[in-house]
């Protein structure tokens, strides 16, 4: 936090008010797995974000954000973002569009379902139960 223009926030109260400032946000994840919510979230107020290959890995489809592996490429993807004014506009843009489209409770409740009725259909299937592997 003691660059110029850097300004590392904790909890905050209302998250659409602190990323109101913001020209991008950044998740530099090194390792790990599932959707970034954060990520998500500030594509949901129509600010970009920088992400690590990781971190996109969770999401699941190409989206509004720029994808940069750790490192000088990183580096070169934040700096890109902060010099082009027209990319960060083209992401900010598309990116409320993309959170609706792709990120939505009732999509992820009915992708949720489907996996379990394949897993249920999968254990029928071979005779077995799934509340024995899966209780």
């Amino acid at each position: 936090g003691g660059l110029p223009g850097v300004t590392f926030v904790g909890e905050v109260e209302d998250v659409g008010k602190a990323l109101s400032s913001c020209w991008f946000t950044v998740c530099p994840q090194r390792f790990g797995s599932g959707v970034q919510n954060k990520v998500v979230e500030s594509l949901a107020y129509g600010i970009p974000a920088l992400i690590s290959p990781s971190a996109a890995a969770g999401l699941g489809s190409e989206g509004p954000f720029l994808v940069a592996a750790l490192g000088p490429d990183f580096l070169a993807g934040a700096l890109r973002l902060l010099d082009d004014s027209d990319l960060r506009s083209a992401l900010a843009e598309r990116g409320p569009a993309w959170v609706d489209e792709h990120h939505q409770p009732a999509q992820a409740l009915a992708e949720l379902l489907a996996m379990a009725r394949r897993l249920r259909s999968a254990s029928t299937d071979s005779g077995s139960h799934p509340r024995g592997r899966f209780s």
